[in-house]
């Protein structure tokens, strides 16, 4: 209200432009915990984005991988927290293990802390900013499978006709993609053959840059 002679001034009008958030999940094939060229990107998954924006509200906005391609959501916001949403590991892609996630950037600096395979934490963004980059990395278990055999004729090789040996215990061991120590055991069936097979999620080791088909963390299996 003005009375006779006043001037209001100074009544301003604020507003602000909306952010994005984008990245990409992805299958690491080579187990490195990068996302390299030629690796594809997983589509189905759901990710979700929460946190408080410029008017201290709590936001919740969601989205789902498309098929090779990034996953972006535009909520504004200052604050956010993006995350795989995996409550009960749900949208996991069937045949898959977690990988690692990675930071993207915001104008070209990195903007936030991975917490978890699935969670990346503290990103700050403000009007008009995008965030790129963000990367869930995906791996699928491994396999090594053989056979232990009676060299009959004592060649050093396993020829036609050489029965195998059943109930004798291979054990596999090394370190997988994420670091970690991996020990796995399993017993040759009546025909001699053997499995260290995806029931038992064996993760990845990665491979030499020189050597792309040799594993260079995980040792051969020992009888």
């Amino acid at each position: 209200m003005l009375s006779d002679g006043q001037g209001g001034i100074s009544y301003n009008f604020g507003e602000v432009l909306p952010v994005t958030v984008s990245g990409q999940v992805y299958q690491d094939t080579n187990g490195n915990n990068v996302l390299n060229t030629g690796e594809p990107g997983i589509s189905g998954v759901t990710l979700t984005l929460s946190g408080t924006n410029d008017l201290g509200q709590a936001i919740s906005a969601t989205t789902t991988t498309l098929a090779n391609a990034p996953t972006a959501s535009a909520p504004p916001a200052t604050a956010t927290y993006f995350g795989r949403h995996l409550p009960d590991r749900g949208d996991l892609p069937s045949g898959y293990l977690t990988g690692a996630a990675a930071v993207g950037t915001v104008n070209g600096i990195a903007d936030g802390t991975v917490v978890s395979a699935t969670n990346i934490s503290s990103i700050a963004l403000t009007s008009g900013q995008n965030g790129i980059n963000y990367l869930f990395g995906d791996v699928q278990p491994v396999t090594l499978s053989g056979t232990v055999y009676q060299d009959t004729n004592g060649n050093n090789a396993f020829n036609t006709g050489e029965p195998g040996i059943s109930g004798v215990t291979l054990t596999l061991s090394g370190t997988n993609n994420l670091g970690q120590a991996i020990t796995a055991t399993t017993t040759t069936a009546s025909n001699g053959t053997y499995s260290f097979s995806t029931s038992l999620a064996l993760r990845p080791a990665p491979t030499r840059s020189s050597r792309p088909s040799r594993v260079a963390s995980c040792s051969a299996p020992r009888r």
